[in-house]
């Protein structure tokens, strides 16, 4: 299976040299990377950071905002964005929703909003005290003082029950010119000299030479708003790509205000004359990106045909779906897909509707032993076997997004009590049903047909078990399906905030030994298929503080920190286990991407070896490969809640496709 992961034979020639200086010196430390500039203050020298990394800081994040919140955001809403970056665009639209919205004046007086917050600031009361009591703030600076970035954190700890800020973002070019030509009269000094004259934080007086450094400026104070809102679990950040078309359908669904009320205002048309005719922004950019807008609503009968860059027709279908579904999520996860495979032909995929859960699971018993993250997979699961599908218009037709709402929905109308969870960590976006433990070890779905059963038992890998007691409920269910996986648990920061205890290196070591155990009881218990999960994709860009912290130093081999990890543990081995296992465990078996694309690498490895060797059906779910962080929140890094129904489609396909084999 040709899945992307790091290459095992690399990670094993730097163990190699690693090991071959071990005596001399534990290791090379290696540069560090260069994207910690986010972590400095703001004032420090732009010089001293570096603003290449793929400038995701220009760009809106489209999962800012967990869709638990969408309709529920909590007042006040902040725009913290610059001038000219849509924010009376955003003014115009709340207004038009029936909200009480502020642009730059905060009252009856026409007091600027940033004089009536150094008021307040200067009375000792939180900045927006003595403004007006408005629901939306639109733009709180007059383009001389700029409180979003001088009173940042104060404007955070002044609302302890949570408040909504936002960032806006346009094409930084058209942003640079419209500063350049902003106001229009010529006879007035225009923006972008103003503000270099200016001693702001981030951008003293004498900076702003040309758009790099606008670029530079707005970059560092995104990155800035986005780590401080990640600080409070209350506070939501909202991401507004003011050129996209399909901008006011998104906030529709956020806010539930008419899309029509979204469309750009104050536009100089001296710099966009195609748009003196009454033409708002959002209809001249949708007519220019109309051919490069893919999503839409195609019904289960036309497949959609995907073909990846540069994807050889070889590969299997399962590894087409799932390379579809990561390149976009909202298009590929549900809909039918068509895949070109050897000489011109073509496989169809299955979406998700009723006849794909009808063929792939009813009849069968299922049964997920595993970690929260199958556990995850299967509560889902658990819903949707239960849920009459066969009338209501199918999943398939639907974006992700969609469909997890009609989901809950669904539920939520046949008598549960469920939400999508919302607090930051690993439980953001998780499913949450009144009477359901929300750590539940066990679950058994049974279905009034007789035939069709799932359970979930949780296998904890940080214990140091044998699993007798686990393998002998899987033997007494008698599974016809049975999904295993373990990884996460194992992973280590070893002396940098997760410790693990000697007998989890032993097990790591000996993942091969665990997947074998595995197949060993599945051939026992008479089960057809055996799916090894896939460790997920850890996203450690999502760390912060600590973790952040360990994540760096075990990333680049830091010496200090590997010496340590080793030491913690070579004393507590049994002397069979040599120091090169000591030091595979510290290098390889960490909590980042590193360690879990090295688990997954043993796991395809071993399933090539033992596939044609056993008479079951012996696969990989890889919905590692599905996965992409922005459905992974802050603190966390590993979960995927808001893919569930994707990971079912790819599981109900795998199944499908070992099914119609011989």
């Amino acid at each position: 299976m040709n899945i992307m992961y790091r290459s095992f034979a690399a990670s094993t020639a730097i163990l190699a040299l690693l090991l071959w200086s071990f005596n001399v010196h534990l290791l090379s430390r290696y540069n560090r990377d260069k994207s910690s500039f986010f972590l400095q203050h703001p004032d420090d020298p732009v010089e001293s950071r570096s603003l290449s990394l793929g400038r995701a800081c220009l760009k809106a994040r489209n999962e800012s905002v967990p869709r638990s919140l969408y309709r529920n955001l909590p007042k006040p809403f902040i725009n913290l964005s610059f001038p000219k970056m849509g924010t009376y665009a955003l003014h115009e639209y709340f207004k038009c929703g029936g909200l009480h919205s502020t642009h730059q004046i905060c009252g009856d007086k026409q007091l600027k909003c940033a004089t009536c917050i150094q008021r307040s600031v200067k009375a000792g009361l939180h900045p927006l005290k003595q403004c007006d009591d408005a629901d939306v703030y639109a733009q709180i600076d007059n383009g001389f003082y700029f409180p979003q970035i001088e009173l940042l954190e104060l404007l955070m700890e002044s609302y302890p029950s949570g408040a909504t800020f936002f960032l806006t973002f346009r094409s930084m070019d058209r942003w640079y010119s419209s500063i350049c030509n902003w106001p229009p009269n010529k006879k007035l000094q225009r923006m972008n000299d103003r503000l270099m004259h200016l001693n702001i934080t981030g951008f003293p007086a004498g900076r702003g030479r040309d758009m790099n450094e606008f670029n530079d400026w707005y970059c560092i104070h995104v990155m800035r708003v986005r780590e401080m809102v990640a600080k409070y679990p209350l506070h939501a950040l909202v991401e507004v790509d003011i050129e996209d078309p399909e901008m006011g359908r998104k906030l529709k669904d956020m806010f539930g205000i008419d899309k029509g009320c979204f469309g750009q205002a104050n536009v100089n048309a001296h710099i966009h004359p195609e748009l003196k005719h009454g033409v708002g922004l959002s209809s001249y950019f949708k007519q220019r990106q109309q051919n490069e807008t893919l999503i839409q609503d195609i019904p289960p009968a036309s497949p959609i045909t995907f073909q990846a860059e540069g994807a050889k027709n070889d590969q299997s279908p399962i590894v087409m779906l799932a390379e579809a579904i990561q390149s976009d999520a909202e298009q590929f996860s549900l809909r039918p897909i068509s895949v070109p495979v050897n000489a011109g032909r073509k496989v169809n995929l299955r979406g998700l509707d009723d006849e794909l859960v009808r063929d792939a699971f009813l009849g069968e018993r299922l049964f997920f032993f595993g970690d929260s993250t199958l556990r995850n997979l299967h509560m889902w699961l658990h819903y949707l076997l239960r849920m009459n599908m066969k009338d209501e218009t199918p999943f398939s037709t639907m974006n992700l997004t969609q469909a997890n709402r009609v989901f809950l929905d669904r539920i939520n109308n046949d008598g549960e009590s469920c939400q999508f969870r919302t607090e930051l960590g690993t439980s953001n976006g998780e499913l949450a049903c009144k009477g359901v433990p929300g750590k539940h070890n066990t679950m058994t779905t049974i279905l009034d047909d007789g035939a069709t059963e799932s359970a979930f038992l949780g296998g904890w890998g940080n214990k140091c078990t044998d699993f007798k007691d686990e393998y002998d409920a899987i033997k007494n269910f008698r599974p016809t399906i049975l999904v295993a996986n373990v990884g996460l648990w194992w992973f280590h920061f070893q002396k940098r905030g997760r410790e693990r205890s000697v007998c989890i290196v032993d097990k790591w070591l000996k993942y091969e030994e665990w997947l074998d155990g595995i197949l060993n009881l599945a051939e026992e218990a008479g089960v057809e298929v055996l799916l090894f999960k896939t460790t997920n994709l850890i996203c450690d860009e999502k760390y912060q503080g600590e973790m952040a912290t360990a994540n760096d130093l075990y990333s680049s081999r830091d010496e200090q920190t590997v010496q340590k990890c080793f030491r913690s543990f070579r004393p507590k081995m049994m002397s069979a286990t040599t120091d090169a296992d000591i030091l595979n465990y510290c290098i390889n078996g960490t909590m980042n991407a590193i360690g879990s694309d090295h688990h997954n690498q043993r796991l395809l490895q071993f399933v090539k070896d033992r596939k044609h060797a056993t008479t079951l059906k012996l696969a990989v779910l890889p919905d590692r490969n599905i996965q992409s962080c922005q459905f992974t929140g802050m603190l966390d890094g590993r979960h995927y809640h808001q893919m569930n129904l994707a990971r079912i489609r790819l599981l109900g396909n795998v199944v499908m496709s070992l099914k119609v084999k011989e």
